[in-house]
């Protein structure tokens, strides 16, 4: 029998050395009896045996590795190489106890090594789990059921993180604070009640029936390196324009794991995002941007919109990771990350694509991975282009001007204080929202052309691409530019007003950039949803007709405080208020009109009155449609700085929840064992009738409760007995 020599070796200062090798005796060909048992025999006896403590090691033919390591070329057979990194500060490995039961080849599979780590060794009285994290100073994560359901969540490794984020220092526990199924429970909590938990990808697996063993065995699966993404079901839905936008559904369970890595990777970002960047950010959003608009975009002559083409589909994988490894220093981490995005995807089962470019849209993870990968521009723009185009300290006034507001003689409004085009004087603003971004330049058209030119090389440096039909040049004061659906102009100089001083002298005051809601664009989409005829007028609708008149009356008052909260900061609100609420009231009761048979409006504000309002047998008012006050509210951006150690907090707040979930007895049979998670789509309200279970978890305000497995199951069945007692569950 011919022996193989199985090398294990690492790269080290540009150095290959080679750590330790084992002779292994294997069988090339069928034994006698013509079987090739003995050959898979030999791989469960026989193992390499490591001697030196390691962090990771990497199969460079195992296609589901992460990271792209180099093949290395050999000529002899069956040879395999890996490549370890080095762990700094290890300690000595504990001395390896072997369990000796039953047959003596159950204690000789125990006492080899895999991947560096002994299988089962004890350390201060409890198992350790083989493991590929750091083997340092701390105490490995337990796997034990009671370990992770007893005592408090120590969140040292998170605070760990957050200091060295905020320090921006590189970061290297992530995969320890992965492998701990403490810290995927309160993942789980955040997004259990999530519209898409109970939506599958490919097979029907969802976060329904979700148990205590599975969070341990993915916490090991992660620690080893062996978890995989399942492939992504993709779906595709229509956009404005007319075309299709492709959107991709990942496994329910997926999203857990993949909600831990956006909530580290926060934590990482959040303190290197700059303040030009408003999508996808904790505390940030239309608001705050459109609101910087208004503080930073006065005086300006042009406006650039500017739009990412694909953005999603177009992120190149290695520009990404090395990204990631300017900040992260944890190569299990950046494997994860590197599965993430190769998950393949399909519209069918039978026809699943793997992806070698872009992210999945529809990721929990890719928009903030989106957003990473934009920071790069936008340090570009703040700390290179900016600096490279403003020019001057201050406009150079106006001789005309300053000799008429000297002598008292201003006449008309047409006179400017300062001279329009003047050469020396340049600035440049810049703000994004995920891929469409807003320059505002103070210069000349062929510098906004310069502009473009600019940051389309430098997009092509990341292999992204500007989209020419959407990038647009527009005069500040002439047109308005559009972005995050307002229409932004300065107002232009004969409506400035001018007013007179203490002093008998006169100022012209130069109003801020003036923020629009479009009137006619949301009639068109008011429309389009049946709400209003092609004309604006408003008309029935109805696919609310089957509806409860309360629930019609609901449903047009949540539409219209929906629009209206979003456009609260338009300079035109009185008059867009008071066409949405004409349409969408007088739509509300010419619907009520169909469904009663009431013929006409006047019908129906007799029935009902003017404000709309339905009563209950008791003849009390149970809903209303009174007419809103058009005047602006009056209420103040609170622009709050964005500090992590929230994030931190809630998350240790979720981890308690979801422990006291998993560790609670069945609230049906009252059982302890095998303890499962029986999620609802819906808290149904209403006349509808539910199943007892889902009318007692309605009742209970809960989408989620404990049960054992054989309750589960009979509650699927619809057989299960109703032995509930409401309150008992107060977790």
């Amino acid at each position: 029998m011919p022996a193989m020599l199985e090398k294990i070796a690492y790269k080290n200062n540009s150095k290959l050395r080679s750590l330790c090798s084992k002779p292994l005796y294997l069988p090339r060909t069928a034994n006698e009896r013509g079987t090739t048992a003995c050959i898979e025999r030999a791989f469960e006896r026989v193992r390499p045996e490591v001697n030196a403590p390691k962090d990771r090691l990497t199969n460079s033919y195992n296609s589901t590795v992460g990271s792209e390591v180099p093949l290395v070329e050999t000529h002899v057979q069956s040879m395999t190489w890996y490549v370890v990194q080095d762990i700094s500060n290890c300690l000595k490995q504990p001395a390896v106890r072997d369990r000796i039961e039953g047959s003596p080849k159950g204690s000789k599979r125990h006492n080899k090594l895999e991947l560096g780590i002994a299988r089962n060794r004890e350390l201060s009285g409890r198992r350790r789990i083989h493991s590929t994290s750091k083997i340092g100073k701390e105490s490995s994560l337990i796997s034990g059921l009671d370990d992770v359901l007893s005592g408090s969540y120590e969140n040292t490794q998170l605070q760990a993180l957050k200091k060295k984020a905020e320090n921006f220092e590189q970061l290297d526990n992530l995969s320890r604070i992965m492998s701990d199924p403490k810290y995927l429970i309160g993942c789980w909590i955040k997004i259990r009640s999530n519209k898409g938990s109970l939506t599958p990808a490919f097979n029907k697996d969802t976060l329904d029936g979700i148990n205590l063993q599975w969070f341990i065995n993915t916490a090991n699966s992660i620690r080893k390196g062996g978890y995989n993404f399942s492939p992504a079901r993709r779906i595709y839905i229509s956009k404005a324009n007319g075309k299709m936008r492709a959107i991709t559904i990942p496994d329910p369970k997926d999203k857990i794991v993949q909600e831990g890595m956006r909530q580290l990777l926060e934590i990482i970002y959040e303190p290197r995002f700059l303040e030009c960047s408003h999508g996808w950010r904790s505390k940030k959003g239309c608001q705050t941007s459109i609101n910087n608009i208004k503080m930073t975009f006065g005086s300006m002559n042009w406006f650039i919109e500017g739009d990412i083409n694909q953005q999603f589909s177009s992120l190149d994988y290695t520009v990404l990771v090395d990204i990631l490894r300017k900040d992260i220093k944890d190569q299990p981490f950046i494997d994860l990350i590197y599965k993430y995005l190769k998950t393949a995807y399909g519209e069918k089962r039978k026809a699943i694509l793997p992806i070698s470019v872009g992210v999945i849209q529809g990721g929990i993870l890719s928009p903030l991975l989106a957003n990473i990968y934009m920071c790069q521009f936008d340090q570009w723009v703040t700390n290179v282009l900016i600096k490279e185009f403003d020019k001057g300290i201050r406009k150079k006034a106006n001789p005309d001007y300053t000799k008429a507001i000297r002598n008292n003689k201003i006449k008309g409004k047409i006179m400017r204080t300062t001279i329009t085009n003047d050469e020396n004087y340049k600035r440049l603003r810049y703000i994004r929202y995920a891929d469409d971004f807003l320059m505002g330049v103070i210069g000349s058209r062929e510098d906004c052309v310069t502009v473009i030119n600019k940051v389309k090389q430098f997009l092509n440096s990341l292999k992204l691409d500007l989209s020419l039909e959407k990038t647009k040049i527009t005069h500040a004061t002439k047109e308005s530019a559009k972005f995050l659906g307002y229409r932004i102009h300065i107002t232009k100089i004969t409506k400035q007003p001018i007013r007179k001083l203490k002093n008998n002298k006169v100022s012209r005051v130069v109003p801020r950039p003036m923020i629009d809601a479009p009137i006619q664009s949301i009639v068109q989409k008011l429309s389009q949803r049946k709400y209003a005829k092609a004309n604006g007028n408003p008309t029935r609708n109805g696919r609310l007709i089957h509806l409860q008149l309360t629930d019609i009356v609901k449903h047009y008052k949540d539409v219209e405080r929906g629009i209206l909260e979003y456009y609260s900061y338009c300079s035109n609100y009185g008059r867009f208020a008071a066409r949405v609420h004409y349409i969408l009231k007088y739509s509300c009761a010419l619907t009520i009109a169909n469904k009663m048979r009431l013929k006409t409006l006047r019908g129906t504000f007799k029935k009902y009155g003017k404000n709309l309002s339905i009563k209950n047998d008791k003849n009390e008012v149970i809903q209303s449609y009174p007419t809103i006050s058009y005047k602006k509210p009056k209420k103040r951006l609170k622009l709050e700085a964005v500090d992590t150690g929230y994030l931190i907090d809630n998350l240790v707040n979720r981890i308690g929840r979801g422990r006291g979930d998993l560790k609670a007895s069945c609230q049906i049979c009252g059982s302890e064992n095998n303890i499962e998670i029986h999620h609802i789509k819906h808290l149904r309200k209403g006349k509808i009738k539910n199943d007892w279970i889902t009318e007692v978890m309605r009742k209970m305000n809960r989408k989620q409760i404990p049960v054992c497995k054989e309750c589960h199951i009979n509650i699927h069945r619809g057989t299960a007995n109703p032995k509930i007692k409401l309150g008992k569950f107060n977790s």
